[in-house]
């Protein structure tokens, strides 16, 4: 059951992810699946996570925030966002 562009209340829905973990874990794909927009962020190197890197990954990712633009995180990558 997804969601459809004319029925979603965004037009992009970014995911990071947190610590020790990859777009492929956790519930990321079954969200970027049911969510048409949806974008999980492979930050780089999860289990030695670098502040500046997960940042500039971040906000490369996210781009000018709006309100068509969601941002959905779990554990670090809740303090990356912020």
């Amino acid at each position: 059951m997804g969601t459809t562009p004319d029925s979603a209340p965004f037009d992009r829905v970014v995911v990071l992810h947190g610590f020790r973990a990859s777009p492929q874990h956790h519930w990321f794909p079954w969200l970027a699946e049911a969510v048409a927009g949806a974008e999980v962020v492979s930050l780089p190197d999860s289990a030695s996570p670098d502040a500046e890197a997960w940042v500039r990954v971040a906000a490369d990712a996210i781009g000018a925030v709006g309100p068509k633009v969601a941002v959905v995180a779990h554990s670090l990558g809740c303090v990356t966002a912020v």
